[in-house]
């Protein structure tokens, strides 16, 4: 396997500023479950630093079962560097159903971090994930099938998840899917609408036109208006 496709699919030691917005994302799960002064104890002890404070709220929280509390902990432990804390709360947050963790913990396995590594588990974990409609997890279980490092290649598989992350509205996907239509790879014919039409919706949610625009030269004017009446269609059913 590459290290440029490790280093793509795996970036679970993430930046401080990721982990306060997944605080933004998730604190109205834990108010759902939890007091709220705990809850704000134990992420405004993370916001500020304190890692010990933060570990303190939510650990009773997590031993109680709290998948998302589960994964808050392995989120903290593993920016705290105790790789291995950050493996076991991971795969209780996984194995109890939750596809951040279980995205998460595919990736670990498929890099070997705090643990062997082992492509069945990898391949077993971002399919959970994906089956629950994780885009990140569909991307790479698409990748795994495109490319066929970690299984069988499979073009049928990989466009299907493909296509279901593209439109969950994962940008780098939409380019992605765009591009194979561009070039015709990836067991699809070349297609220069289709194309446009995911580039366009890639530059909807904030993409360079650039590979958009490069498509449009090398189509004709009918051409064009198809693509872009069926990225306003796609827009309308998705509510973009």
């Amino acid at each position: 396997m590459s290290i440029n496709y490790v280093h793509t699919i795996y970036s679970h030691v993430l930046p401080k500023q990721y982990f306060f917005g997944l605080i933004l994302s998730f604190s109205m799960l834990f108010v759902c479950t939890h007091t709220l002064a705990d809850t704000e104890r134990g992420l405004d002890a993370f916001e500020n630093g304190n890692y010990t404070v933060a570990i303190k709220e939510l650990t009773p929280e997590a031993e109680g079962g709290d998948h998302v509390a589960q994964y808050f902990l392995s989120m903290i432990y593993n920016f705290n560097g105790d790789l291995n804390a950050s493996f076991r709360w991971c795969y209780h947050s996984a194995k109890g159903g939750f596809p951040d963790a279980q995205y998460s913990l595919a990736s670990m396995y498929l890099v070997g971090e705090a643990t062997s590594k082992n492509n069945i588990e990898a391949l077993k974990w971002y399919t959970l994930a994906a089956d629950q409609g994780h885009p990140d997890a569909q991307h790479y279980l698409a990748r795994m099938y495109e490319t066929g490092e970690v299984v069988r290649q499979d073009h049928r598989k990989a466009l299907k998840w493909y296509t279901l992350a593209a439109e969950r509205g994962r940008v780098e996907t939409q380019i992605h899917l765009g591009s194979m239509y561009t070039l015709g790879k990836g067991g699809v014919l070349q297609d220069y609408i289709q194309a446009h039409m995911w580039f366009n919706l890639a530059v909807s949610n904030g993409a360079d036109s650039k590979f958009r625009n490069m498509v449009a030269k090398k189509m004709t004017s009918s051409q064009l208006q198809e693509a872009q009446r069926l990225a306003r269609e796609w827009l309308k059913e998705h509510g973009g």
